[in-house]
């Protein structure tokens, strides 16, 4: 997989400056904000779905990764079949989760 790179001309620079705390380093002030589309596959219709993640975009972090309020994966399985997730894709948790296949 290929990590996300987002070209300056994504960069939406008006969320500068927001201030991003994490376990691991001082708080970080974010450069900006970008748009992440990802396309899945629902695992019980085989469906393709696209998701758009809106996140902010920190200079210098260790290792690209998303930082969130709240949990988007609720689940992961395995099986011979491969990995299956379970994703919250609103904001109350009451029953808007779907499963995906993983990779």
């Amino acid at each position: 997989m290929i990590p996300f790179q987002p070209s300056i001309d994504l960069l939406n620079t008006a969320e500068a400056g927001q201030t991003v705390h994490t376990l691991v380093t001082a708080p970080m002030a974010a450069i900006g904000s970008t748009f992440i589309p990802i396309i899945l596959t629902n695992k019980d219709t085989l469906e393709t779905f696209r998701i758009v993640l809106y996140a902010l975009v920190l200079p210098n972090l260790f290792m690209g990764m998303f930082i969130a309020d709240g949990p988007l994966v609720r689940m992961a399985q395995w099986s011979s079949s491969g990995p299956t997730f379970v994703l919250r894709l609103d904001e109350t948790g009451r029953g808007s989760e779907i499963k995906v296949q993983g990779i």
